[in-house]
């Protein structure tokens, strides 16, 4: 089982509280945690966020407990590749 399927399972099935970063900002991302948000999309297609910040962003919001997602500029292969190697959830 995938961690989104379990979250929403332990979430009683309703749908699950998130954010979005349009920015490299840990604080936001430790406020969000805080307020009980449970997931996180960064956002790197209408934002400047560059792979190395994901990559801290992911590995910041796993150690809260939320999920992390990661929106794309586009579909090319290492854009796609790139991404994965930052650590999203989805």
């Amino acid at each position: 089982m995938n961690r989104l399927r379990q979250a929403v399972e332990n979430n009683g099935g309703k749908t699950l509280l998130g954010a979005a970063l349009y920015f490299y900002d840990p604080l936001f991302l430790e406020i969000c945690a805080r307020l009980g948000y449970q997931a996180i999309r960064i956002e790197m297609e209408h934002a400047h966020i560059t792979c190395p910040q994901a990559a801290d962003l992911c590995r910041m919001s796993a150690g809260s407990g939320m999920l992390t997602m990661i929106r794309i500029p586009d579909t090319r292969r290492d854009s796609v590749l790139t991404a994965a190697e930052c650590g999203p959830d989805i």
